[in-house]
């Protein structure tokens, strides 16, 4: 499977490089890139996705999409991108002991809109067979696919793809990417890590990122703000990759080394999907919590419902339906 995704991966860079003829860059350093890059790894069942891999699926959009779509004839080996669909996507961070970090449910719109309602790691939620367990062990337990299954119990949407990436991917990510934006209302500092921001606008990347993403000490709200960093972290990437100034070729190289889709997601129809979000049109939210017992985070399954299927649905057009709006694009952060 490995194989056949970096052999198509480089198939459809090189055909949308021919058909981009002087638009697109030199296809030979992007082709480099890619040849000496690892295999990507193929998910274990203690593997789970990151905010970061939409990034990474999103930079082939940059080039692929445009191409098929201004080439008359598809390449004879390739079928072209399915009409595009309204998509839902789980994205998670596993910190590399199988554990999620970060997770987040996704919402393409064809329109370019998409909406990011991120899920605390220390939710609790019922698993068939396995009792109650923060959601951050859920795939370590019982496997993305049930990790799947949580997420739709406690939203009531299902996901139909995941993308893959370990914790430890931002850093490569962000380099690739010439560094990430985001902004701080007030200098921070974690003892426990060594990071150390100061306040106001800066561009973020390789430790630095890691960092940034992984920092809940010395914050108000602990691993609440530490969420909204990985929303604030996401945006940042978007509005970088929507600038127009990535190297490319360091980027895909990167792309080939860290991210894995779902065997169910085509490479080119993800590309085409994701090519179309904006940064303007990007929403992010919170579900709705209280607190728990043991540090853990109790959200109501009615209530967080109510609020998804407002994101999801006409809330990135104006109408909440009653719950909390979500926020258009993130600012500064904590």
């Amino acid at each position: 499977m490995n194989d056949y995704r970096n052999d198509h991966t480089e198939n459809l860079v090189r055909d949308a490089l021919a058909a981009e003829a002087d638009r697109a860059p030199d296809p030979q350093p992007v082709l480099a890139a890619l040849a000496g890059g690892r295999r990507r790894r193929l998910p274990t069942m203690a593997v789970v996705v990151t905010a970061a891999a939409a990034v990474a699926i999103a930079v082939a959009a940059v080039v692929v999409p445009r191409a098929l779509q201004d080439s008359a004839t598809p390449p004879a080996d390739q079928a072209p991108p399915a009409a595009p669909t309204e998509q839902d996507v789980l994205l998670v961070g596993d910190d590399g002991t199988g554990r999620a970090d970060a997770i987040m449910l996704a919402h393409l719109d064809v329109d370019g809109h998409a909406s990011v309602v991120s899920l605390p790691r220390d939710v609790e939620v019922r698993v068939d067979g396995h009792g109650t367990l923060r959601l951050s062990a859920v795939a370590a337990t019982a496997g993305p696919e049930g990790l799947v299954d949580a997420v739709a119990g406690l939203t009531g949407v299902t996901a139909d793809h995941y993308l893959i990436l370990p914790m430890d991917g931002f850093g490569p990510i962000s380099e690739a990417a010439g560094g990430v934006p985001v902004c701080l209302r007030q200098a921070t500092s974690d003892p426990t890590t060594g990071a150390s921001f100061p306040a106001g606008d800066q561009t973020v990347a390789g430790a630095d990122a890691l960092a940034f993403l992984r920092q809940r000490m010395n914050l108000d709200q602990g691993d609440l703000d530490r969420v909204v960093r990985h929303q604030a972290f996401l945006s940042g990437l978007v509005e970088r990759l929507a600038a127009g100034e990535v190297d490319l070729a360091a980027l895909l190289r990167t792309v080939a080394d860290e991210a894995t889709l779902d065997p169910g997601w085509n490479l080119l129809d993800a590309a085409d999907q994701l090519a179309r979000v904006r940064p303007d049109r990007v929403r992010f939210g919170t579900i709705p919590l209280e607190p728990g017992y043991d540090a853990m985070l109790v959200a109501d399954p009615e209530r967080v419902r109510v609020f998804v299927e407002s994101v999801f649905g006409d809330a990135v057009r104006g109408d909440s339906g009653g719950a909390p709006p979500p926020a258009k694009g993130v600012g500064c952060v904590d």
